[in-house]
């Protein structure tokens, strides 16, 4: 199973300086070659080749050195990164899909990743990260960091990332899966906004775990610091420092987000006994609502997606099996006799005129996608992809 491994670096200022300008410089490049794919179209009407813009790299680090900071590799990565967008724009346009145009990358936005490809040599806990150039055109020292745990064995693609002040390397390994767990035993999951986890059990037995209870106190405090900084003047010293406090307010409660999910999904993978575990597929566009504040909570702030990527891979780290079956109509639907009716977001008690069935609304649609799992009523297929650890 391949994994991405996530290992935080420890740097030098110098090292800290190198690393934000090849990004900014590699950013730079990536907006440079959309520009120029978007221009070759609007002039002979058809898109750039793959192989053919990559010709023109050689051009470019003529006409602008300072792009000669950034390593050989990370800029031919641009080309692929770039080539991959427009191949998934024309697979959403052809789908009749959101198209969602490539856009060029601003430096207010996220960090621009590295790609080194092979390129980084670890030894132990010591990394050497390759920087462009030779001789006397080359602006960065090789740097020589070390990493806050020791890396995966098999290291394969390598990516230096930032979140703003802390720099990480991601690297694709492939771990070992562990034996199967020997029984029968099945739990099926609805999985919502405010219950993260309504869960039913092959024996019957309801599991609910609430979702992190810090999303609104982090969105407030975000919308607060956000109404200050428009006050001032977009990039301006004072506009930057409340910019920082921004970015440095939404990590501390994307990492606290992130250390809860993975607690949750770490007890129904490797603390509960059932080997088989099942899932609704859930999306975002099934979620939208006339409420403002649901909306913000499904379109900001969706953690069933990352939730149910954390539940696939753990589930094969711990020998389970993992299903996601579509879960349409499981909420209008009785779990003991089949009766369906309009059931409005509102109303979270499901309430059966037929049988008189009384029950909570999530975990009547997990009953019936465990219903809908044991009876087969569609093709399965066991989830296998890259997924990050």
């Amino acid at each position: 199973m391949l994994v991405c491994k996530k290992i935080r670096l420890k740097l030098k200022k110098a090292d800290m300086t190198a690393l934000n300008e090849m990004s900014r410089w590699a950013r730079w490049h990536y907006n440079y070659i959309l520009s120029e794919r978007i221009d070759y179209y609007k002039e002979h009407k058809k898109t750039l080749n793959l192989y053919e813009h990559k010709k023109g790299l050689k051009v470019i680090r003529q006409d602008y050195p300072e792009i000669n900071c950034v390593h050989k590799a990370i800029l031919h990565n641009n080309y692929f990164r770039l080539n991959t967008a427009f191949q998934n724009f024309f697979r959403r346009l052809k789908g009749n899909e959101k198209p969602g145009f490539p856009r060029f990358k601003s430096r207010f936005r996220d960090w621009f990743s590295l790609n080194f490809d092979n390129y980084i040599k670890v030894e132990g806990q010591t990394i050497t990260i390759p920087t462009g150039g030779r001789g006397k055109t080359k602006r960065f020292s090789n740097i020589t960091a070390k990493l806050q745990e020791f890396p995966p064995k098999l290291q394969g693609q390598t990516t230096i990332t930032s979140d703003g002040k802390n720099f990480f390397v991601v690297f694709i390994a492939e771990i070992q899966e562990a034996e199967k767990v020997e029984n029968n035993e099945t739990i099926a999951m609805d999985l919502g906004v405010k219950t993260l986890v309504s869960a039913i059990t092959s024996d019957n037995q309801i599991i609910t775990t609430k979702a992190w209870s810090g999303r609104r106190y982090f969105q407030k405090t975000v919308d607060n610091l956000k109404s200050k900084r428009d006050a001032g003047i977009k990039g301006s010293n004072k506009w930057q420092r409340n910019q920082s406090v921004i970015q440095r307010t939404i990590r501390k409660g994307i990492n606290k987000r992130t250390d809860y999910l993975h607690k949750v999904a770490y007890y129904y993978t490797a603390r509960r006994v059932e080997r088989t575990i099942v899932i609704g597929d859930l999306k975002v566009k099934e979620m939208r609502s006339v409420s403002k504040k649901l909306n913000r909570a499904v379109q900001n702030d969706w953690v069933v997606a990352d939730f149910s990527r954390m539940l696939e891979y753990k589930s094969k780290k711990f020998g389970k099996d993992f299903y996601k079956i579509s879960e349409r109509g499981t909420s209008k639907t009785c779990s003991q006799c089949g009766y369906q009716q309009e059931m409005p977001l509102s109303v979270r008690v499901y309430r059966c005129p037929k049988c008189g069935l009384e029950m909570d609304r999530d975990c009547n649609s997990a009953r019936n996608i465990l219903h809908r799992f044991i009876a087969r009523s569609e093709p399965q297929e066991t989830v296998s992809m890259r997924i990050a650890a």
